[in-house]
């Protein structure tokens, strides 16, 4: 007979399970359509879980480092909604509120759910498990040259080394795909460092299969972030030598080829206006000039102020951090940059060896460069699925190691290493 506490935590799995894959699956999957956006099942099953974990189970959000980020977030979306006063299109902003406040309700529920780390690396190995099968459809999408999902007009430059098509599955992007993919999987080996040989593997094929992938795609995600994670890894576990080596290497290289290098991340000399990302960036910033510092509106970056000369087409800027300032104004920028400079700091002010604090402290801290990759990063669940699990990550370690944002607080008079109840992490005395 199965006890009620068991089954509270299978349907608990289930429901993760199930939001997880909603969350990836969000456009491809059927919806109804509303003045403010289309209703995927994500955006019910969502909501719904919440309740069931709050008024079901009795769950609360605990946490000093959670509470923190859910006010910086709240604050991003009621200022949204009062920037609906001033902004051209009312109606983008009731939109974009809607994404902020879907990964608001989305960071909530994850930090309820991993209050500590067995529970985080179900949700990790949940994952894997969806991105390794979406990879798998991208290179069957690439290897029988038609797209499974995609139905829009794709130029004919965009194949691959090998002739087909270029893999996108539900995406308009393929930055979006390698995105989806080069996010977690330095979760994944994290999650394989510490156990066998079978799991060892897995993550190194795992590796080898998103790396093809996006090989496939010929983003521009596999010849930067690759090598930069391992880059910062090697400086978070100490390897200061080899380190060293590849700075050295890195400079070298970098001097010799530093045109084409600028040139291939689409950073191009000459007139910035004649180079489209740039542009962008600059129209972007020509109409925040006209707020006086509050924002164009949520949702209105994309939007042309009139009277306001622009160059080449408005859209949305590419860049999370500058979005969020020319939309949002000056006060909330700040507040948001502040999570992300805490957040960081509460990863790298706890010493310790575990893997996930590394993987989490290095993919933070490439996000200004992988945040360039989407359009934008409010209507993509699976980018606030990374957000919400750092920040449940971090806030388990506060609650373990009980680190503040300016001091840490050493525990005293420890002969032997002691490990708390489900967790993995020891505290020793140094």
């Amino acid at each position: 007979m199965i006890k009620k506490r068991e089954l509270k935590i299978n349907i608990q799995t289930i429901f993760l399970a199930v939001l997880v894959f909603c969350g990836l699956l969000t456009i491809y999957l059927p919806s109804i359509s509303t003045p403010i956006g289309e209703l995927y099942p994500y955006r019910i099953l969502l909501p719904s879980y919440f309740v069931f974990l709050v008024f079901f189970l009795k769950r609360k959000l605990k946490g000093r480092h959670a509470q923190f980020t859910i006010l910086c977030f709240l604050s991003l979306v009621l200022y949204g909604l009062i920037s609906a006063i001033w902004a051209v299109s009312p109606m983008a902003v009731l939109q974009s509120v809607m994404n902020y406040a879907m990964s608001l309700l989305l960071i909530a529920t994850i930090c309820i759910v991993c209050k500590n780390k067995p529970k985080m690396e179900k949700l990790v190995v949940i994952l894997w498990v969806a991105l390794v099968f979406l990879a798998f459809l991208g290179i069957v999408e690439s290897s029988v040259n038609r797209f499974l999902v995609f139905t829009g007009d794709r130029p004919e430059w965009n194949l691959t080394f090998f002739g087909t098509i270029r893999p996108l599955l539900f995406f308009h992007n393929e930055n979006d795909y390698t995105l989806l993919l080069m996010l977690f999987l330095p979760l994944f080996i994290a999650y394989a460092s510490k156990r066998g040989f079978v799991a060892r593997t897995c993550a190194f094929l795992t590796t080898i299969l998103f790396v093809f992938v996006n090989i496939l795609t010929t983003a521009r995600t596999t010849f930067i972030l690759i090598p930069l994670y391992f880059y910062l890894w090697l400086f978070f576990t100490k390897k200061i030598r080899l380190f060293l080596v590849l700075t050295l290497i890195i400079v070298i290289v970098g001097a010799i080829f530093a045109g084409d290098i600028i040139s291939y991340l689409g950073l191009g000399y000459g007139n910035a206006d004649n180079n489209a990302r740039v542009a962008i960036w600059l129209n972007g910033l020509r109409s925040f000039r006209q707020t006086h510092g509050f924002g164009v509106g949520a949702g209105n970056s994309s939007i042309p102020i009139p009277g306001v000369e622009y160059i080449g087409v408005m859209s949305v800027p590419h860049f999370w951090f500058l979005e969020v300032l020319i939309e949002f104004g000056v006060v909330i920028f700040t507040i948001i940059m502040l999570w992300y400079l805490v957040t960081i700091y509460r990863l790298v002010k706890i010493k310790n060896k575990d893997p996930y604090r590394v993987a989490f402290v290095i993919t933070m801290i490439l996000m200004p460069m992988w945040s360039m990759l989407p359009g934008s990063i409010a209507p993509t669940p699976f980018v606030w699925f990374f957000f919400a699990m750092a920040t449940a990550y971090t806030n388990i370690l506060i609650q373990q190691r009980q680190v503040g944002l300016f001091q840490v607080f050493v525990l005293a008079n420890v002969s032997t290493k002691i490990v708390e109840p489900n967790t993995c992490i020891g505290i020793s005395k140094k």
